[in-house]
């Protein structure tokens, strides 16, 4: 192997490990933080979706409830 081959295997690795790691000089992400970043982005999704699920099943008791009450116990003249 010459050396030009070795120096230009070295960029390459160079740069592969500048795409999976990122490089802060220049304010690029790289490939293992972008994975951080979608992890931390679906947990706050689930959460959201959980909370809107709840807010609809509390909102519909409450609507069956007050349907109940007011056909079945409240007296009608």
């Amino acid at each position: 192997m010459s050396e030009f081959e070795k120096q230009e295997l070295k960029a390459q690795l160079n740069r592969i490990e500048r795409c999976l790691t990122g490089d802060s000089d220049m304010g690029q992400l790289g490939l293992v933080s972008r994975v951080d970043n979608h992890d931390g982005r679906l947990k706050r999704i689930e959460r959201w979706v959980f909370q809107v699920v709840t807010s609809a099943a509390l909102m519909t008791g409450l609507c069956v409830i007050i349907y109940k009450v007011m056909t079945d116990w409240w007296p009608h003249k």
